[in-house]
């Protein structure tokens, strides 16, 4: 019970002065002496108002309270009362008559969760939680019995379906970022170039993370989604039709007139690869994927850069005059025409003696 300085004063005035003042009250801590000048009051106010509220719900287990001690410093009970549930009442009273004080006395009452269940038990909810914890790196599932803020029971959820688990470790993914292996990483440049497969910048992935809940039900932790290779779950976002659609436009590998493939580098702005100059003999029009030219580097017969292009007919026509020259003196024993739009590919040296 928390009485307010104009209830302190009026009682300590009607034991010291036989009667209530209309003087201010005193604004000071109150000592242990006015705690027990006032303690027959409270002892007559508990039984009073227990009398009054026997059998109203909600109510229950007021009586029998009496003074017991006095608080120096009221914020530890404040404290107390933060971590458990408890009931309060705060009455207004006017000491003295007409001229006396405008008082207020406040009361709370801890509820045992016996009592809290059976007065509030309809209000009582049960939650099944499974969310991303930031702070541990992890998803976490509980089963919770909640009256509003309180939690009455919490406990380990051990069959959370991988739906909820799923949803949680998106949250997750949001919060920490993709992670782009090698493979995942030239996927996404690839379907970068292709309009009609949409964006694939990771706020619009994250943003719109229903593509990838069917690969996080069993991802649990922060290492766990670092280590999901995106790749798989990539391809299953554009679908059948649009890997079709992402091998005609975009391929994977570019095919040398002699049936090799080169992986194609996206991993730059430009698309690109790497061969020998003489797998490109016969080759009249520069590759394009994407609506792009492929950046080639024309690499000598000992695998050394001798040209880089996005135009190789330009480069047949000009500049291959004075490659030719060059690697003439270099690589006798390989074949350098003339006219390399008419030759045959090869990869191979003339036979000795040619």
């Amino acid at each position: 019970m928390a009485l307010s300085p104009e209830a302190v004063t009026a009682l300590i005035e009607v034991q010291t002065l036989g009667r209530i003042t209309g003087r201010p009250a005193e604004r000071r801590r109150p000592t242990r002496s006015d705690a027990m000048l006032c303690a027959d009051f409270v002892n007559a106010l508990m039984a009073e108002i227990a009398q009054e509220l026997d059998g109203i719900d909600g109510f229950e287990g007021w009586a029998g309270y009496r003074y017991a001690s006095y608080l120096d410093d009221p914020r530890p009970l404040a404290l107390m009362l933060d971590d458990r549930p408890f009931r309060s009442m705060a009455m207004d009273l006017r000491l003295g008559g007409p001229q006396g004080r405008e008082a207020r006395i406040l009361m709370a009452a801890a509820l045992e969760e016996p009592d809290l269940r059976a007065i509030h038990g309809g209000r009582i909810e049960e939650l099944a939680i499974c969310e991303w914890s930031r702070r541990e790196g992890r998803v976490l599932a509980r089963r919770q019995e909640r009256l509003g803020a309180l939690v009455l029971s919490d406990r380990i959820w051990a069959e959370v379906p991988e739906e909820a688990v799923a949803r949680a470790a998106l949250e997750g993914l949001r919060q920490d970022g993709l992670s782009w292996s090698k493979a995942a990483a030239r996927l996404r440049a690839r379907i970068a170039l292709v309009d009609a497969l949409g964006p694939v910048d990771d706020a619009s992935l994250l943003g719109d993370g229903g593509w990838l809940l069917p690969w996080l039900g069993k991802a649990r932790s922060l290492a766990d989604l670092r280590a999901l290779d995106l790749a798989e779950p990539l391809r299953a976002r554009i679908g059948w039709e649009g890997q079709q659609l992402l091998d005609r436009e975009v391929p994977a590998h570019f095919v040398t007139p002699l049936g090799r493939r080169v992986p194609i580098d996206y991993d730059h702005e430009t698309p690109s690869i790497e061969l020998r100059l003489q797998e490109l003999f016969g080759v009249t029009r520069h590759p394009v994927v994407g609506g792009r030219p492929l950046r080639i580097s024309l690499l000598s017969p000992g695998g050394r850069p001798v040209q880089v292009t996005t135009d190789l007919p330009g480069f047949w026509a000009t500049s291959y005059g004075d490659v030719r020259k060059d690697m003439r003196g270099r690589y006798p024993r390989h074949p350098w025409p003339e006219d390399p739009t008419v030759a045959d590919p090869t990869m191979r040296a003339k036979p000795r003696g040619t």
